[in-house]
């Protein structure tokens, strides 16, 4: 199993993408650390505990991150898409649990030296916590085997700006700063996952598996549902970050193109991830089987709401 933290900043689709997490055989989720992002830092932590709990994996520590970006400007959220706490309009209980001692970063840096050589970051919201990381130890990407980042547009449109994806426009100075430190980065964007759709009959499914568990998947995929059927005019969401785990545990379903990649920090382009003739060599999913990525999603999540 691949041992992984996941930097994660739940978040309906954060929610569905530890539910696959959970449920994978391939993984041994070793640490979530949270981040601002879809909700304040404190909302995160606070449903990433809870979901964990929810899950049956209290167990599992929970790092508290980065309040705002690197650049020290207020953040922003995204109540449209993920409602004012997260996970639409269902409230999560206050969790049992409490965020261990280290920070999100220090975290990160005791976990690449746990699994040195093994350790797989999948990184679901802004990259402030691997910059913090970073530049406590710059040492971290050699103990680091894989990144992978739900972020960036390369060819298509970004969700924030014509240019930009969320994820990146919300912190490009740590975007930039992780992508010039770390080798062989895989960027999992929009590029793919607004092609991998998750239908009301997949949730319906999700549901009523769930059993007594179901109400809290009810109203969380109801209210991402509405969002993009508002949006699109189709009733399907994507598959944001599950979809970036699953190119972890099967990459075979992704095509993968290098390319010099450079991210804008400033001015009209902001959080830009930009194709250019120089640049830092990395890897985006520039294609996916849409089919196979959203049947292993629903076939691990359902298997795992079981139990």
């Amino acid at each position: 199993m691949i041992p992984m933290v996941i930097d994660t900043d739940p978040g309906i689709d954060d929610a569905l993408a530890l539910i696959y997490a959970f449920g994978s055989e391939a993984f041994n989720v070793v640490g979530l650390t949270t981040v601002f992002g879809n909700v304040p830092v404190p909302t995160a932590t606070g449903n990433a505990l809870w979901l964990l709990e929810w899950m049956g994996q209290g167990h599992v520590p929970v790092a508290e991150g980065s309040q705002g970006p690197l650049s020290g400007q207020a953040p922003s959220f995204a109540p449209e898409v993920h409602g004012v706490g997260g996970f639409g309009n269902f409230n999560a209980p206050v969790a049992h649990g409490c965020p261990v001692e280290l920070d999100a970063a220090d975290f990160l840096i005791k976990a690449s030296r746990d699994y040195a050589q093994e350790l797989v970051i999948a990184a679901l919201g802004p990259l402030t916590n691997l910059a913090v990381a970073l530049q406590r130890d710059p040492t971290l990407p050699s103990r680091v085997k894989q990144l992978v980042v739900m972020g960036g547009a390369f060819t298509v449109p970004g969700n924030v700006t014509e240019y930009s994806e969320a994820n990146i426009y919300n912190d490009p100075d740590s975007a930039k700063l992780v992508l010039s430190n770390f080798e062989g980065i895989r960027f999992v964007g929009l590029d793919v996952t607004d092609q991998i759709l998750l239908t009301e009959a997949d949730c319906d499914a999700l549901t009523d598996t769930a059993g007594d568990r179901s109400e809290f998947l009810k109203e969380l995929t109801d209210y991402y549902l509405d969002f993009y059927e508002k949006r699109n005019c189709v009733r399907c969401a994507s598959l944001h970050d599950p979809s970036a785990l699953i190119a972890i545990s099967h990459p075979d379903f992704f095509e993968f193109s290098r390319a010099n990649v450079e991210i804008i920090n400033y001015g009209r382009f902001l959080g830009r991830t930009q194709i250019l003739r120089e640049g830092k060599i990395a890897q985006y999913a520039s294609g996916a089987s849409a089919k196979l990525v959203r049947n292993e999603f629903t076939a691990v999540a359902q298997k795992f709401l079981r139990r």
